[in-house]
């Protein structure tokens, strides 16, 4: 009996402001708040396009409204205990959110009225009091809450940053790792909001609902664009992993890795959302499984990429005074190395920094004379001549010879102190050629 009341009641709320926003506007009060709450009337109409038209037609007009909006919004959506009216309030704001350009200043308003408290999308403190199914609508209003506030922390100066690097025809090595990190920051934006589609999946018997089906056909379109930027930004980011610093490069894996989930997750949403009629049988894109074995050579390739880096851990400093030869010993070559000078003092109240210096010094020598020493080892000629005036005849004669002395075979002979080959020609038959005297 209370909860059929608390229906009625809001029932009769909601009617009374929608009645009372018609009334003004027919007598010429005419603003943002009446438009607000005709177009989210207590019915079980759809969200008219007209009120959208109208809405823009104030902000091109009166770019100054935006904030105004963002206060009838909060309003509304703030005060309804009715969920068609909370799902057109959400509607509403992610059409316009939709129709106007990433550089408009809509965006940004949006944006401070959240940080001022004025505007709060998530946390979500709606509650359904007039349906029978309330929890089903409680919990799809707040996942779409959810997706719409994270679209306005999806940066939009982050994806223009990125189109101006595609469009710039001559750029830098330097500009193109800039274009990558830039993706790295971004890409898991476009994650969570993938995230955020799925869970807007309605549960029950919601899912007939029509303004319901008319939110989720808006929530899919979005999420093909979303998907499509994923693809090819990601796609980029693997193509320079290897010209990556080590934490960028584990950052794309773990990208790649929650990718691999994801994409048997849409796979799965774009099913049942064909099944239902909100998307035509070819209108999702093509979603690119990776396979387990991918992940795992990725991970294996990183792993065994910086393993032969130094680790800072364990690379051993050893301190002078530690070391075979003594503080007096390191002070009296300070001082052979330096003289009677002034600088003595100073070169031995010291010894540390400067047994420091020298031995980064004498390491780094060492490392290009090995360096060095190796680069000649390969430069040298597989075979060494005893000789330096000897040709590459007499090497050739020499190794005959070795050979012909170990050979069993028949056809080699000596005849004259000349070495005499039979070989086999088809046509004569065999003949005697003679080779090497």
């Amino acid at each position: 009996m209370h909860r059929r009341i608390k229906k009625v009641f809001t029932f009769l709320r909601e009617h009374t402001c929608v009645s009372y926003a018609k009334f003004a506007t027919i007598g010429g009060l005419c603003d943002l708040d009446h438009i607000v709450v005709k177009a989210t009337s207590p019915d079980d109409t759809t969200l008219p396009d007209r009120y959208v038209l109208e809405i823009l037609q104030i902000f091109s007009i009166c770019p100054s409204s935006f904030g105004s909006f963002a206060l009838s919004f909060s309003r509304r959506f703030g005060n309804t205990r009715c969920w068609r009216v909370a799902l057109k309030c959400l509607l509403l704001f992610h059409r316009l959110l939709k129709a106007l350009p990433p550089t408009s200043l809509f965006r940004e308003e949006l944006l401070l009225a959240r940080s001022n408290g004025l505007m709060s999308l998530y946390p979500c403190n709606f509650k359904d009091q007039t349906s029978s199914a309330s929890q089903d609508y409680t919990h799809f209003i707040w996942s779409y809450a959810r997706l719409l506030d994270e679209s306005l922390d999806c940066c939009a100066t982050q994806a223009k940053e990125i189109d101006e690097y595609h469009t710039s025809s001559h750029e830098s090595f330097i500009d193109k790792m800039d274009e990558v990190r830039l993706m790295l920051e971004f890409l898991p934006q476009v994650q969570s909001l993938i995230d955020r589609v799925i869970e807007c999946k309605p549960t029950g018997k919601i899912a007939r609902n029509t303004i319901v089906q008319s939110v989720m056909k808006h929530v899919i379109r979005d999420s093909f664009t979303c998907y499509t930027t994923f693809k090819k930004e990601i796609v980029e980011v693997l193509d320079h992993l290897i010209q990556l610093p080590y934490m960028n490069c584990a950052a794309a894996f773990e990208i790649y890795k929650k990718a691999a989930n994801q994409a048997n997750e849409l796979c799965e949403f774009y099913d049942w959302c064909k099944s239902l009629g909100l998307c035509g049988m070819y209108e999702c894109p093509f979603i690119e499984k990776i396979p387990q074995i991918q992940i795992t050579a990725l991970e294996n390739f990183l792993n065994g990429m910086w393993q032969s880096t130094d680790d800072p851990s364990s690379s051993t400093s050893v301190s002078p005074l530690t070391s075979t030869e003594d503080g007096n010993d390191y002070k009296q070559k300070q001082v052979m190395l330096l003289g009677p000078s002034k600088n003595v003092v100073a070169a031995v109240s010291d010894p540390p920094e400067m047994h420091g210096n020298i031995d980064s010094e004498e390491s780094e020598q060492h490392r290009k004379q090995n360096r060095q020493s190796r680069f000649d080892s390969e430069m040298q000629p597989l075979i060494q001549l005893e000789d330096d005036n000897q040709d590459w005849e007499t090497l050739l004669d020499a190794s005959v010879s070795f050979q012909l002395s170990t050979s069993s075979r028949n056809n080699f002979y000596l005849q004259n102190n000349k070495w005499e080959i039979q070989v086999y020609q088809p046509d004569s038959g065999p003949l005697q050629s003679r080779i090497y005297p």
